[in-house]
């Protein structure tokens, strides 16, 4: 059985399908890619599966429940977990601290549990932040637990965020445009930690733009224009698919 099943999904704001009609499987290990020109609807199809946009018709299901129209909160304590392609962490945390937040939802510890300081709480807070480093370390970014979040580069904070991502112990990890902004040293780190996520037993859903990192990396592309699904398949049968080639103006896949 699937981990993720799309199916049929629509997602219209006002006169504009936004997506349109799209099905796609996602299989539990795997790494899959989500491509497409800018406005070919991705983001707005990730918002639609996480709950930040309920869909206006379709379904999603994940292990076998339907979740479609489920919030954000609820996406998230089901086991499916996001980034964002802005970066958004909290710059008044220092890194190792920016983790522990994602931890909030694997947390027991009631409200006047903490204002007692009971040692339930004191022993989750332990764990919190033994779990937070060993993602960090599982990044790249365990020497910056300490540091402040603020003063990271673009392509750490990429990583931060997919930490935090990771601390709400996902099934499923969907990385919006992760490898934004970075040069080719960080998009090779980018890489090794995305296979290394799918060595956790995390399964990756990713929206890229770089071509050369989603050729590299993914099991699977699906490819998105104006809303609509157009190709489906291994990498190398994608970068050979004249719908593909001409969603790209024309150029080598390889190289859009």
């Amino acid at each position: 059985m699937p981990l993720l099943e799309v199916e049929n999904l629509r997602k219209q704001f006002g006169g504009l399908m936004a997506v349109d009609d799209v099905s796609f499987r996602v299989h539990r290990d795997q790494i899959k890619a989500l491509i497409g020109p800018n406005g070919a609807g991705k983001t707005t199809l990730f918002n639609a599966l996480t709950g930040v946009d309920k869909p206006t018709s379709g379904k999603v299901l994940f292990d076998g429940a339907d979740i479609t129209g489920k919030r954000a909160h609820e996406v998230a304590e089901i086991g499916i977990a996001r980034t964002f392609q802005n970066t958004q962490i909290f710059a008044n945390m220092n890194v190792l601290e920016n983790v522990m937040v994602g931890r909030h939802c694997q947390t027991k510890s009631g409200i006047f549990s903490c204002m007692l300081g009971l040692p339930s709480v004191r022993r989750e807070d332990l764990e919190s932040e033994e779990r937070a480093y060993s993602l960090l370390t599982l990044v790249g970014l365990e020497k910056k637990a300490k540091s402040s979040s603020d003063d990271l580069p673009v392509g750490e904070r990429h990583l931060l965020e997919i930490a935090r991502a990771l601390a709400t112990e996902p099934k499923l990890i969907l990385l919006d445009e992760p490898a934004a902004g970075l040069n080719n040293e960080e998009t090779s780190r980018l890489s090794d930690t995305i296979y290394r996520i799918r060595g956790n037993g995390v399964t990756v859903l990713l929206v890229e733009h770089d071509m050369g990192l989603v050729m590299e990396i993914s099991d699977e592309v699906v490819v998105l224009n104006f809303g609509k699904k157009i190709a489906e398949g291994p990498p190398l049968l994608i970068q050979q698919d004249e719908q593909v080639i001409q969603a790209y103006l024309g150029q080598e896949i390889e190289h859009a």
